[in-house]
């Protein structure tokens, strides 16, 4: 008994087979471009971040300094 639907030729499925890892390829060269963009914006975001880590430590660092001036010439002013 022979069956209504006959079987795709090879050369249609070796087609089909292409077509699918050509689209996969693609798939995962795009995936690798986003995924180097997100690092190199991660990096960035990274120096940045330490960036401002630093210029808050440096603030606080001032702070600390002018409150020390101040308490000494506070105490400056009580002596006098």
């Amino acid at each position: 008994m022979k069956s209504k639907h006959p079987l795709p030729s090879k050369a249609f499925r070796c087609d089909l087979l292409k077509q699918r890892f050509y689209k996969m390829h693609k798939i995962m060269t795009d995936n690798q471009a986003k995924e180097t963009q997100l690092q190199q914006r991660t990096k960035k975001i990274a120096l940045e971040l330490s960036s401002e880590v630093l210029k808050l430590e440096k603030a606080q660092q001032q702070q600390k300094e002018h409150e020390y001036k101040l308490k000494a010439l506070q105490e400056k002013l009580k002596l006098a």
